[in-house]
């Protein structure tokens, strides 16, 4: 009987746990992806699962055992876990939502926005811009190892967080709707080099057709204008980089506060 009643616990902390990893995976950029087979992606985060079930710090079946005495707290206990990691990726979908805005933004001031794809990362129609951030973001996160240290901090909750600990407040309402807020904000400071040297492109196509009225404008500035957006955004590929990598700080921080880490 209380081997029985052990591994009852045993399973449900490795449930609850799975849960956690899973909401966190499932939300996050890529890993998403229907081009991932579901059962790779319902694979890794179970086998992180089995990997950190050693490791569980003894709170895990204090609470487990007292989850398992009826259904409606197991039931309980399950969605807080997913809702716990879901959460946790919310920040990260929130930076990569600012460089396809930012995309966006840069495909209409350069004409393209007619110019759309299938993005595989959204799985809806993109302009190329936009598109091209998205996979950007992507390699950015990858190289810079930012995978690795959200991995760390959900691995770190393990220990300061135990199961069903997790309960939205007011605190995480306000820094979600601050994320928000500042994607608009972000995705256009992204795009001002682009913005400006467009802005002056256009300026010095009217003052153009002012003083020479008989000159085709309009069939040279749409070939200018994105001639002069791509170059401009090439140049701002640095630039870029660094201000991922100061809003890849600010969500790993966020991401760390939810986890508790």
């Amino acid at each position: 009987m209380i081997w029985t009643q052990q591994l009852t616990i045993d399973v449900v902390g490795l449930a609850a746990l799975y849960g956690r990893l899973a909401g966190f995976f499932f939300g996050l950029p890529l890993y998403s992806s229907s081009l991932l087979p579901v059962p790779w992606r319902a694979a890794l985060p179970l086998a992180v699962s089995v990997l950190l079930a050693p490791a569980l710090p003894p709170d895990w079946g204090r609470v487990v055992g007292m989850a398992t005495h009826s259904v409606p707290g197991l039931a309980l206990l399950m969605l807080r876990e997913l809702a716990l990691g879901l959460t946790a990726a919310l920040f990260v979908r929130l930076l990569q939502e600012i460089w396809f805005l930012a995309g966006d933004l840069i495909g209409m001031e350069m004409g393209l926005s007619f110019a759309q794809q299938i993005d595989p990362n959204l799985e809806q129609e993109s302009n190329l811009i936009s598109t091209f951030f998205g996979h950007l973001f992507i390699l950015l996160l990858l190289a810079t190892g930012m995978h690795l240290d959200l991995l760390r901090l959900v691995v770190q909750s393990v220990e300061r967080m135990p199961p069903g600990g997790f309960v939205p407040d007011v605190a995480l309402a306000d820094a979600v709707g601050a994320g928000a807020a500042r994607l608009f904000s972000e995705a256009l400071r992204l795009a001002l080099p682009v913005f400006v040297a467009i802005g002056l492109v256009q300026l010095g196509m009217a003052m153009v057709a002012r003083f020479c009225q008989d000159f085709e404008v309009l069939m040279l500035a749409f070939p200018v204008q994105i001639g002069v957006g791509l170059l401009v955004l090439a140049l701002s590929v640095p630039a870029l980089v660094g201000a991922n990598r100061g809003l890849a700080q600010e969500v790993v921080e966020m991401v760390g506060a939810v986890l508790g880490s």
